[in-house]
């Protein structure tokens, strides 16, 4: 973090049972975080507060992407849910002293329609403006963060997940809370 010339490390509680995650059993999640001071030395871990009831069960920054803006603050894409079923995702403008990693302010919820999960959302930053994407029900993921993508390559398989008859994929777009036709990204 380069205002704070501190290095800030976010991840999530998860749980498992013996070797294997534990799915249907899951206990609360919630995001964590550990700083770096310029001297080297790491705080001890601390819990990203948020005392919403949307999130009673699960608030989770998954694999800690964030957007650090200009003025320090930080972007974060989060799922939420007061119970393990049909999460909702959420983008939150953090502040960050170089200490203490706080939530300042929440965007709009994103709420699948039928009632489904939304999983992984994630922020992309293109041409200086900042996007969500979500999806739900993918097989495996092929590219990961800073791997080279092109034109044409496979970035992810579909199949019958999450309790869906059929293969299929759920995936959409927002910019400032409204959503993004993705042909328009695709077609690119």
């Amino acid at each position: 973090h380069a205002k704070t010339n501190t290095v800030l490390a976010v991840g999530e509680i998860v749980f498992y049972r013996g070797a294997k995650f534990a799915a249907k059993d899951q206990l609360s999640r919630y995001p964590v975080y550990c700083v770096r001071k310029a001297d080297g030395t790491w705080s001890d871990r601390k819990v990203l507060e948020w005392d919403d009831p949307r999130a009673a069960f699960i608030y989770s920054n998954n694999c800690g992407q964030r957007v650090t803006l200009p003025d320090g603050d930080i972007l974060i894409a989060m799922s939420i849910g007061p119970k393990s079923e049909a999460r909702s995702a959420i983008s939150a403008r953090c502040s960050f002293d170089g200490e203490t990693f706080a939530i300042r302010k929440i965007g709009q919820e994103i709420k699948h329609a039928a009632g489904l999960g939304l999983l992984e959302p994630s922020l992309t930053s293109w041409n200086g403006r900042h996007y969500m994407t979500v999806y739900g029900y993918n097989q495996s993921l092929l590219k990961h963060v800073g791997d080279p993508v092109s034109a044409g390559d496979v970035i992810a398989t579909v199949g019958a997940t999450g309790g869906q008859v059929e293969s299929g994929l759920y995936f959409e777009i927002r910019y400032q809370g409204r959503p993004v036709d993705p042909a328009q990204w695709l077609a690119q």
